[in-house]
């Protein structure tokens, strides 16, 4: 799944969450301008310990493909009893999580905005071409060296290339037009393995990178590969 950071007004997001009889409510932060992000500053909201329900509840978010839109729909779960959901009017449309509950957990109606999760399961593989020597000092040491896989940094940028159908296709120029500039946006890795990259590599995890150019082409049939290139968040 890849979440662009969007050029709305994320600040506008709110929601009254109530659980048992304390109801409060939560203002999204304005520098978590992406689902992923808006979803960290939730649950990191609902967890603290100034939360009156705290330490009864404990908020966890997922998401799901849209298999119609190829979008994210998000999910919203407490794992600690039920809870009630009532967003406004700019949490339904940046969220898509309308009002609901008494429940463990809710399910966006709608997908998020600027989520991209194609096929199979969301999912996506970053591909690290790197000349790299392990070894002791010498002239063909890379000892003091950029690690490879340090997005940026490295000689050469990583490159995220999936190939998808026609829903995801058309699903990523959508995204692309509220995406703000410059271009950054988190990224869903399927596990990766060897030495340390941006994040830790064992299993599934979330990366943020800057968005370069993204080429799409036509693989053949209903097949289209879209090729995104990626560097560090200091580019």
């Amino acid at each position: 799944m890849l979440s662009v950071q969007t050029s709305h007004d994320w600040s506008a997001v709110s929601a009254t969450v109530t659980v048992g009889a304390v109801a409060e409510v939560w203002t999204c932060a304005a520098t978590s301008n992406s689902a992923v992000d808006a979803l960290e500053d939730l649950c990191a909201w609902a967890n603290d310990a100034a939360r009156g329900w705290f330490p009864a509840a404990l908020f966890q978010w997922g998401w799901a493909r849209d298999s119609s839109t190829g979008g994210a729909l998000l999910k919203i779960k407490n794992s600690g009893g039920p809870f009630s959901w009532a967003p406004n009017l700019a949490a339904i449309q940046r969220l898509g999580v309308v009002a609901g509950g008494p429940a463990v957990e809710l399910v966006g109606a709608s997908d998020a905005s600027g989520t991209w999760a194609p096929e199979p399961a969301g999912l996506l593989s970053l591909r690290l071409g790197r000349v790299y020597h392990d070894k002791a000092p010498g002239q063909g040491s890379g000892v003091g060296a950029v690690r490879p896989g340090l997005s940026g940094l490295a000689p050469w940028a990583g490159e995220c290339a999936p190939i998808v159908g026609p829903v995801d296709a058309r699903r990523w120029p959508e995204v692309s037009q509220v995406a703000a500039h410059p271009r950054r946006a988190w990224l869903r890795l399927a596990g990766v393995s060897g030495s340390d990259y941006v994040v830790p590599p064992i299993g599934a995890h979330w990366a943020r990178f800057a968005l370069g150019p993204v080429r799409r082409s036509r693989v053949g049939g209903h097949l289209w590969r879209l090729d995104f290139g990626l560097a560090g968040e200091a580019v």
